[in-house]
């Protein structure tokens, strides 16, 4: 056995897995040809009755109708016949979420009918561009968010997890429109530590279970030996990266630690300062009682030349 071999205490051989809440291990495990069953898996899972037999992937940029008009860029986008598929990854918290999902959703319908490019074409020419048939194809837009959302009720969630929304009549169980699907997974829910996989039943949890915990696992968990979670784990083995893979993950690894070190000290920083203008607050307060600036120098931690100046 290769003497690097790094082995479990009980003998068995570790195998590293890459976080895949890390944007290149998330693309190689389900944008690449390699990871293209893993994606069909997920959907799959996240839209019951959905049966995916092919899939290809396709351009994730959609460019605004101006030029000052943001651009989205999709972490991964697919199609399957005439269905559209965007997949992203949301880590950080963001306020109105929800709305920003719903507005990149336009992107999908509008090119659908009319391109930026068929829209500055017909302008040049001095032309209106005609739509003649409105008919617009499914899309659905995927939301894997490392935390919870709100929810009027909980009971919303399948297995505590997933919540699902499309165009429907308020009053009856009738359907506005095929066009436009949201599907939010919230992995931030999954509370299992990486020892405790036995706890897990039913595939959405062993999948939030691997977003959460893969990283930290030494290898495969016995309850993780069906086909969809053993495919994925071992797809998201940094062994199998090739070089270029390896160096790309390791590069956002440190990228996200600097980051993080540089948030944690401005925290610190700001915290300090919070102290220090309460402290000066508090000062202020006890002078205009006409305390003796020697114990408002005891009592605040001041300097008594700090105290003189207030």
């Amino acid at each position: 056995m290769d003497t690097q071999t790094q082995l479990t205490s009980s003998g068995q051989e570790v195998r590293p897995f890459a976080n895949l809440m890390m944007d290149v291990a998330f693309k190689i495990a389900f944008g690449k040809e390699l990871g293209k069953q893993n994606m069909i898996d997920l959907l799959e899972c996240l839209l019951p009755g959905k049966h995916i037999t092919q899939l290809e992937y396709v351009d994730k940029e959609h460019p605004g109708f101006f030029v000052s008009e943001k651009r989205s860029i999709f972490d991964l986008q697919c199609k399957s016949g005439d269905e559209s598929f965007v997949v992203e990854m949301q880590v950080k918290k963001k306020s109105f979420f929800k709305d920003r999902v719903l507005f990149y959703s336009s992107f999908l319908l509008r090119d659908q009918l009319l391109t930026p490019l068929e829209e500055i074409k017909a302008l040049t020419e001095g032309r209106k561009k005609e739509i003649k048939d409105y008919h617009l194809k499914p899309v659905y837009m995927v939301s894997i968010v490392d935390y919870a959302l709100d929810h009027q009720d909980d009971a919303a969630l399948e297995q505590g997890l997933v919540s699902r929304y499309s165009l429907r009549n308020e009053q009856a169980d009738e359907q506005m429109s095929d066009a436009l699907h949201f599907v939010f997974y919230e992995i931030g829910r999954m509370k299992y530590k990486p020892n405790e996989a036995k706890k897990c039943k039913g595939i959405l949890e062993k999948v939030a279970f691997i977003f959460r915990n893969g990283s930290k696992l030494t290898g495969i968990p016995a309850e993780f030996e069906d086909d969809i979670t053993n495919r994925l784990l071992n797809t998201m083995e940094k062994e199998r990266f090739t070089p270029e893979e390896r160096r790309r993950y390791e590069l956002e690894l440190l990228e996200d630690l600097e980051k993080n070190s540089e948030l944690e000290a401005a925290r610190e920083e700001g915290l300090e300062k919070g102290i220090e203008k309460e402290r000066m607050t508090i000062a202020r307060n006890l002078k205009s009682a006409d305390i003796p600036p020697e114990t408002i120098a005891q009592a605040t931690g001041l300097t008594m030349e700090q105290v003189k100046a207030l």
